[in-house]
C-alpha cells in the first residue's frame, strides 16, 4: 500500500511539473507583423528609396530576440514574415518596433517609427499595427 502511494505522489509530481514546464513553452517560431505608414508630411525628392526595418526585443530588459535589417517594402500596409524563437507568455514580453525610411538622392529624407508591447502569441498569431505611421 504505501508503495501504491508513493507511486502515485510521484507520479502527480511529474504532472505538476509538466504543467509547469508549459507554461513557458516556446511557441511555433513563424510569425508575421502587418504595419502602414503615411507619408504626407515627407519632402523628398524623386527617385526615393523605401525601407522598412522590424526589431523585436525582450520586454522588459531589452535583449534582441530578432531584426529583419532594412527591406524594401513591397506595398503600404505591409507584411513582414519572420522566424524566431518565441516564449509563450500571457502577459506582454516582447516588444516590437517598425522603422520607416525614405531616401532621396541626398540621402535619408523621411522617417517614422512605432512599437508596441505583445506576448509571443500576438506575434505568432500576426500581429496588426493599429496605428499608422506617422512620418516627418
Amino acid at each position: 500500500m504505501k508503495k501504491i502511494i508513493f507511486v502515485l505522489i510521484f507520479a502527480m509530481a511529474g504532472l505538476l511539473f509538466a504543467g509547469v514546464q508549459s507554461v513557458n513553452a516556446q511557441t511555433d517560431g513563424a510569425f508575421s507583423v502587418t504595419f502602414g505608414w503615411n507619408d504626407n508630411n515627407c519632402n523628398c525628392s524623386e527617385p526615393v528609396t523605401k525601407w522598412a526595418r522590424v526589431v523585436i526585443t525582450e520586454y522588459p530588459g531589452g535583449g534582441l530576440v530578432h531584426d529583419s535589417n532594412w527591406q524594401t517594402p513591397g506595398s503600404n500596409p505591409y507584411t513582414y514574415d519572420g522566424d524566431a524563437n518565441l516564449a509563450d507568455c500571457d502577459d506582454p514580453c516582447y516588444t516590437v518596433t517598425v522603422y520607416i525610411l525614405y531616401e532621396d538622392n541626398t540621402g535619408p529624407c523621411c522617417a517614422g517609427s512605432d512599437s508596441a508591447n505583445v506576448t509571443g502569441q500576438d506575434l505568432v498569431g500576426g500581429y496588426v499595427f493599429e496605428d499608422t505611421i506617422i512620418m516627418n
